[in-house]
């Protein structure tokens, strides 16, 4: 009986058994060096983009240690950009990890009438999650995941001014 070649089965790529075959190596091209962001380039351009909007007398950057709504008295409307925390998450990926940092935005508004105060905070909440919600903080930050998520009104204020405090959230992969 002569003796046939032997066809082995072509269904497999080429690539599937990559590294068994050395002329079929992939390869594998490093990916650059990440650009250095961080939660202070994010936090400085929020700050930027509430002050763009032209909506506010003053927009400060603050510490929870002091109290947010005594800055820039006289100065109405007010924003105030707080950092409240961040958490870190692995799940997705074992070699970056998701940052997710929390932090607030208080508005300070002065009227003599409630109906007044009420109505300029709305608008102005509007302002700020229009300037804030959807964009890449700082060109770092995952467009997705920048929201303002909650709003409180400020029990503490005394008349004739009134507040409230929008929280908010951002995300950024790091290494």
């Amino acid at each position: 009986m002569p003796s046939l070649p032997y066809f082995a089965p072509t269904y497999f790529s080429p690539f599937y058994f990559g590294s068994l075959f050395p002329s079929t190596a992939i390869t594998v091209i490093p990916a650059p060096d990440p650009v250095e962001f961080g939660d202070d380039v994010a936090y400085a351009d929020l700050s930027d983009r509430l002050d763009a909007t032209g909506a506010f007398a003053s927009v400060v950057f603050a510490d929870k240690k002091r109290e947010a709504a005594s800055y820039g008295p006289g100065l109405l409307p007010s924003a105030v950009v707080v950092p409240l925390g961040w958490s870190e998450s692995d799940m997705a990926d074992p070699i970056l990890m998701v940052r997710t940092v929390d932090f607030e935005v208080v508005i300070n508004v002065a009227d003599d009438s409630l109906r007044s105060r009420l109505e300029r905070l709305a608008h102005l909440s509007t302002i700020a999650r229009r300037a804030i919600n959807g964009v890449d903080l700082g060109g770092g930050s995952l467009p997705a995941l920048t929201r303002l998520v909650e709003a409180r009104y400020d029990e503490r204020s005394r008349h004739p001014e009134q507040g409230i405090r929008l929280v908010g959230r951002f995300a950024y992969l790091i290494e």
